[in-house]
């Protein structure tokens, strides 16, 4: 068996099974390096030249993004694991030095990867230019891919969600009456909870989305015109025959950036609602919890808990920010401190004048 399929059988079995979207990422490891010259050497002949040859040639990658280093690096830690799991699993004898030693000294830093931090809302009007072009994805029948795409990432950018976790919504996790969603801790990616409300505009949208997904639907058939589980539900039957949900949204990306120069991928988008959350200038715990990233302090671990009554002002204020800069919205004017009134009024109000000065 090879190496990276033995370390993903461990980890499908193992007490926390891996997410879907680590599975395909192991798949697609195991992939390139089986392609590639790696993929032949054999475990115990593992060398640090070999990992650095390897790491070398995807940086150099003219189609990489960033030069394939975020991409190859993920690659190696994985073999890195999968590396220390098959050594001690099959009883295997080391080499004399430890590959992954040897390339921290050819390749200091070669797991270190920069973070991004790319926004849609970098320059004014750049939201603007965004919403506008993802409603132009939307053909004029809202049953086609487009049209839930462009609901998907104008809602991602409302509530700032994983691109798993959105994708994967269900009308089970809305709660339309009460105003709020809740993602069980079963598919979020740190198993915990995400509880936040549902703001106007987006209920204004999920009550759209809702009806068109429960409407008839001549191209996909009686399957998905019993109203589909799912918020965000393809037009394309899956592996199985099902009609489930979206799961790539990568082509409707590429056409908003076509037409704005803008790269509104899933995570610029969470990126962006955690800018503008934050400029809302409420705690970082706030923000934290608004992501649903896991608490780092003992306070935040075992104590505070999402209340919806505090977090709905702030996510309405949230979305009444973001749509006044998308253009939706204009922002209220200031009272200007001059009353308009009609001539009958006005004319009433002389005569009460006259009869003050006739009492006075």
């Amino acid at each position: 068996m090879h190496c990276l399929e033995a370390y993903i059988e461990d980890r499908k079995s193992g007490g926390v099974p891996p997410t879907p979207n680590n599975l395909r990422d192991y798949a697609f490891a195991r992939e390139r390096k089986i392609a590639g010259k790696i993929g032949s050497v054999a475990l115990v002949e593992l060398t640090g030249a070999n990992l650095a040859v390897y790491l070398d040639r995807k940086t150099m990658a003219k189609t990489a993004s960033r030069g394939g280093r975020t991409q190859a690096g993920r690659d190696l830690r994985y073999l890195r694991a999968a590396y220390n799991l098959c050594i001690e699993k099959f009883h295997l004898t080391l080499p004399k030095q430890n590959p992954f030693v040897a390339l921290n000294r050819l390749r200091k830093d070669w797991y270190r990867v920069k973070a991004k931090s790319t926004i849609v809302a970098t320059a004014e009007g750049d939201l603007k230019k965004w919403w506008a072009a993802v409603d132009a994805l939307r053909p004029d029948s809202p049953y086609k891919s487009r049209d839930v795409i462009a609901d998907y990432l104008q809602l991602s950018m409302l509530w700032g969600g994983r691109r798993a976790e959105m994708l994967g919504l269900r009308w089970e996790d809305i709660h339309l009456v009460g105003d709020y969603v809740l993602i069980p801790g079963g598919v979020t990616k740190n198993k915990r909870e995400h509880l936040f409300p549902v703001t106007a505009y987006a209920k204004e949208m999920l009550l759209r989305r809702k009806a068109a997904n429960e409407g008839p639907d001549t191209k996909c058939g009686e399957k998905l015109r019993a109203a589909s589980p799912y918020v965000f539900p393809s037009r394309r039957p899956g592996a199985n025959g099902e009609y489930e949900h979206i799961v790539e949204p990568a082509s409707a990306v590429r056409a908003v950036k076509a037409a704005t120069g803008i790269n509104g991928t899933p995570h610029n988008l969470r990126r962006t609602f955690a800018t503008l959350f934050n400029e809302l200038s409420v705690s970082g715990e706030a923000v934290s919890n608004a992501l649903n990233h896991a608490p780092k302090s003992t306070a935040g671990i075992h104590y505070i808990q999402s209340r919806l009554s505090t977090l709905r002002p702030m996510y309405q204020r949230y979305e009444d920010l973001l749509l006044e800069e998308a253009g939706i919205r204009l922002k209220p004017e200031e009272p200007s401190g001059v009353v308009s009134v009609d001539a009958d009024t006005f004319a009433k109000y002389q005569a009460w004048l006259a009869e003050q000065d006739g009492l006075s």
